[in-house]
C-alpha cells in the first residue's frame, strides 16, 4: 500500500500504520499542499482500488474512512435512502449496490459494517436536528438500503409496511397447509422419535433421555453438516451422556433451504413417514440479528415441512416445538447475565435490580431433559387433563412454559450470594462486557416505564410433568455452581 501511494505523482510521501490494530490507516503528504483533500482523494481512488486487491480485508483502505467528510453530500442527507446508498458506495466492491440488494450477500464483513455505521452516524449527527445513531444489529435486521431506510424513518406508515410484509410471508406459508380428517393413531408398540439438532447441547440431553427411559425406542436424528456421527459422539460423551447409538439413525440435512423432504433423501423421508410416532423440533434458535425474511427462508420453511410430514405420515405424530430457549448446560459466558456480572466486577458495583428480567426460574438441564420427555410422551397418550384436553380436541396447540414453578428473584437468590462472595471473584476480561451496556440501559428504561416481570403460567406444564411438580427453587448451591461455570468464584461452598 505504501509503495503504491509513494509512486503516485501527486503524493510526496505516504505511511501506512496500524500494526495489530483492527483498522489500518494511511497518512498522505501531498506534493501540492494547497490542493483540496477531496480532489486528491478522487484522483487517488484508482490507486486505492488497485492496492486493495493484493491486501487482506483488515488492511484495505476504505474511502469513507480516509475522507474526513465521509464523502457524502450533506445537502442530500435528508434523503435517508440516498445517504445510505452514497455511504456504502464508497466501500470497496459496493459501488453499484441497488436499493434492494442485500449488504451481506454482496460481501459486507464486520469491518465494512463498522465503516457503514460510522459513516451513516456521521451524516446523521450533522443534520438539524441530529438523528439518533444506528448500531450494527440494525444493519443485520434490515440488510438492504431500502429496508434500512424504511426502518430509520421510524414512521407509523413504515411500521405498517413492515407488518404487512410479515403478514404476506405468514399467509404464504399457511395458505395451502395440508388438511387431515383422520385423528392421530394411538401408539401401542415401540416409540419412534424424530429429533432435530441432536448434536447441540439440549438436543444431546434429550436424545440421551429418550434412549435411557425407553429401552425399545428408536430415534431418527436430523442434523445439518457433515461428520454427524463424530459430532454426536463428541457432544454426548463430553457431557457424560448415553452413547450407545445402536437404536439411533443419524441423518444429515442438506445445507440448502429449498430442498423438499426435510432436506434428506426421498427413501429416508418415506421411512420417517412410515415409522415416526413423535416429533421433537429442537432447531429454533433465537437470534435478534436475523430479520423475519431471513427466518422465513430457513427456519419457518423447515417447520412447514415438518407439518407436512406429520400430516402425511402413518401415525400423524404431534410436533413438539421447542422455542425461545435461553441456555442449556454451562451458561454461555457471552450471555447477558454473565456479561452484566463481568461489568459489575470491573466497576465494583452490582445492579440492585434487573428490572423485567429479575425472575430466577431456571431449570438445571438434567431436570429439563426429563421434563421434555414426560411432556412429549404424556401428551401423546392423552394423560393431560383440564384445558389441555379441550385444546387438543379443538385442534389448538398446547403451550407449556417449562420454567421452575417455584420461582425466586435476582434480588433474593443471587444478589446476597454475589455480594458475600466478592472476594472470591477472578477478574475477567472486560472488553466483551461493554457490549451489555446498551442492553442494561434498556432494562432500566423499561423499569422506569413501569414494565414489570412477566411470570409464565406453569399449570399445564406441571400437569404433564411429575419432575417439574417436585422441583425446588434455585438455591445457594445452584448460584455458586453458575458462578463457578462463569469463572467468578473458585472452590466456594454454599452457606
Amino acid at each position: 500500500m505504501e509503495n503504491a501511494f509513494n509512486s503516485h505523482p501527486e503524493v510526496k510521501s505516504a505511511i501506512v500504520y496500524g500494526t495489530k490494530k483492527f483498522q489500518s490507516s494511511l497518512l498522505v503528504e501531498p506534493v501540492n499542499i494547497e490542493r483540496s483533500k477531496k480532489s486528491l482523494l478522487d484522483e487517488s481512488l484508482p490507486t486505492i482500488k488497485t492496492a486493495n486487491i493484493s491486501c487482506p480485508a483488515h488492511a484495505r483502505m476504505n474511502r469513507d474512512i480516509t475522507n474526513g467528510n465521509s464523502s457524502v453530500d450533506k445537502g442530500a442527507s435528508s434523503d435517508v435512502q440516498g445517504t445510505i446508498i452514497q455511504t456504502i458506495s464508497n466501500l470497496e466492491g459496493f459501488e453499484n449496490l441497488s436499493l434492494s440488494d442485500n449488504f451481506f450477500e454482496h460481501g459486507l464483513d464486520s469491518l465494512g459494517m463498522i465503516s457503514l455505521t460510522k459513516a451513516i452516524n456521521s451524516v446523521f449527527k450533522s443534520q438539524n436536528p441530529p438523528r439518533d445513531s444506528i448500531r450494527d444489529p440494525m444493519i443485520h435486521a434490515y440488510p438492504s438500503p431500502e429496508k434500512l431506510a424504511r426502518a430509520l424513518s421510524n414512521s407509523a406508515e413504515d411500521g405498517n409496511e413492515d407488518h404487512g410484509e410479515m403478514q404476506e410471508e405468514y399467509e404464504c406459508f399457511i395458505s395451502d397447509l395440508p388438511i387431515v380428517a383422520r385423528p392421530s393413531t394411538l401408539v401401542i408398540g415401540p416409540k419412534v422419535s424424530l429429533l432435530t439438532e441432536s448434536t447441540r447441547s439440549l438436543g444431546s440431553y434429550i436424545l440421551s433421555n429418550l434412549l435411557e427411559e425407553d429401552k425399545t425406542c428408536k430415534v431418527y436424528c436430523l442434523n445439518r453438516g457433515e461428520d454427524i456421527e463424530k459430532r454426536q459422539l463428541t457432544s454426548s460423551s463430553s457431557k457424560g451422556l448415553f452413547t450407545d447409538f445402536s437404536r439411533v439413525r443419524l441423518l444429515s440435512i442438506a445445507t440448502g433451504d429449498t430442498e423438499a423432504w426435510l432436506g434428506i433423501k426421498l427413501y429416508q423421508y418415506k421411512e420417517l413417514l412410515n415409522e415416526v410416532t413423535h416429533i421433537i423440533h429442537n432447531a429454533w434458535h433465537v437470534d435478534f440479528n436475523v430479520s423475519f425474511s431471513q427466518m422465513s427462508a430457513t427456519r419457518v420453511r423447515r417447520v412447514r415441512q415438518l407439518i407436512e410430514s406429520s400430516a402425511h405420515s402413518r401415525f400423524g405424530p404431534s410436533i413438539h416445538f421447542i422455542s425461545s430457549m435461553s441456555t442449556v448446560g454451562s451458561w454461555d459466558e457471552q450471555g447477558w447475565l454473565p456479561l452484566i456480572l463481568k461489568l459489575s466486577k470491573y466497576l465494583k458495583v452490582l445492579p440492585s435490580s434487573l428490572g423485567p428480567l429479575g425472575a430466577v426460574d431456571w431449570i438445571p438441564v438434567d431436570v429439563l431433559r426429563k421434563v421434555v420427555y414426560e411432556l412429549v410422551t404424556s401428551s401423546k397418550h392423552g394423560t393431560l387433563k383440564s384445558n389441555s384436553t379441550i385444546e387438543s380436541s379443538s385442534g389448538l396447540p398446547r403451550v407449556y412454559h417449562i420454567v421452575n414453578p417455584k420461582r425466586t428473584t435476582y434480588s433474593d437468590a443471587m444478589l446476597p450470594r454475589l455480594q458475600s462472595r466478592s472476594s472470591h471473584y477472578t477478574l475477567p476480561r472486560i472488553g466483551t462486557a461493554l457490549k451489555i451496556l446498551e442492553f442494561y440501559e434498556g432494562l432500566v428504561e423499561k423499569e422506569k416505564e413501569g414494565r414489570t416481570q412477566v411470570w409464565l403460567d406453569t399449570e399445564k406444564a406441571v400437569e404433564g410433568s411429575s419432575t417439574l411438580t417436585s422441583m425446588d427453587p434455585i438455591d445457594g448451591d445452584c448460584v455458586n455452581n453458575r458462578m463457578r461455570q462463569w469463572g467468578y468464584v473458585r472452590n466456594v461452598h454454599a452457606e
